[in-house]
């Protein structure tokens, strides 16, 4: 398995040793990624790491009078043979099949990522990749895996995406209070009192669960099965330490049985987490009974 940096800084060396590539934003075409570049700059980054797979992420919405800005910048990434588009509008593969681009696209539609039939229809209409959803189990991911022929990625470090609204709520809440704005907010729900981020740019607002993932025993299995990409982000973690804990994702292929557990509390420890997410936990939602009727 390999693994995918999604950088929050520039220092792009600093990761090369441990990691198989980059996931950037585009710039006017991406959400919720720090690091959003230019088409200019993704050139001179491929002409600069030419071994390193470079994935480009265009996650959003997409508008009539962004058409011809998303087909000349397909056309350019096409160009640059980068190794993948990750897609959540289907106005990015439907432009791959109309120009006849060669470049390899990652279903990325967020929650909908959820099992094998659609991903096996995804490859039927040109789509190599898969990021898997956060909201399934691992057990759902394995079968997923050995179902499809899509190559399957799994979000392993971060703070997991919760939902996107084209709103602009912090401006709105804000402005509502007469107060300068931010541009993020920390947030707690009432009945679970878990804590969200909330984080607002040109195209919206964009809600994290405020716990960071540790995905490291569900690598030991993804592993296993042979799954092909395994994600880390860097949002919202020190530099150094992110660091650190790529340099030990990249060890788990040279262990034994023996050393797996000591590597799992070496990884706990260097995150300040045990939060599986949905690894192990099937996701129920139930709506709340309304006990005055």
């Amino acid at each position: 398995m390999k693994l995918i940096v999604q950088p929050a800084t520039k220092n792009y060396d600093d990761y090369l040793a441990s990691s198989s590539g980059f996931l950037f934003g585009l710039k006017n075409f991406s959400s919720g990624l720090s690091c959003t570049l230019s088409l200019e700059e993704i050139e001179r980054i491929k002409t600069k790491y030419p071994t390193q797979e470079i994935f480009v992420a265009i996650n959003k919405m997409i508008y009539d009078e962004e058409l011809d800005q998303l087909k000349a910048a397909l056309i350019k990434l096409d160009q640059l043979k980068i190794t993948g588009v990750f897609f959540y509008d289907l106005a990015v593969l439907a432009l791959k099949q109309e120009l006849g681009l060669q470049v390899d696209l990652v279903w990325n539609n967020t929650h909908m990522v959820t099992n094998a039939n659609t991903c096996n229809y995804y490859v039927k209409q040109g789509v190599k990749y898969g990021l898997l959803s956060s909201e399934i189990t691992l057990d759902e991911m394995v079968e997923i895996n050995n179902k499809t022929t899509m190559q399957c990625m799994v979000l392993l470090v971060g703070y997991p995406i919760v939902a996107l609204s084209k709103r602009r709520l912090l401006s709105n809440f804000y402005h509502f209070l007469g107060k300068e704005k931010k541009s993020t907010l920390r947030i707690q729900e009432p009945i679970t009192h878990q804590e969200y981020e909330l984080k607002e740019d040109q195209d919206g607002t964009s809600f994290y669960f405020h716990q960071l993932l540790n995905g490291s025993k569900a690598t030991l299995t993804l592993l296993k099965n042979d799954f092909a990409y395994g994600i880390l982000n860097e949002e919202d973690l020190p530099h150094e330490l992110f660091l650190s804990i790529l340099k030990s994702f990249k060890e788990v292929k040279n262990l034994d049985r023996q050393q797996e557990e000591a590597w799992l509390k070496k990884i706990a420890d260097q995150l300040g987490s045990d939060y599986t997410g949905f690894f192990y936990q099937k996701t129920i939602y139930k709506v709340k009974k309304n006990e005055e009727n």
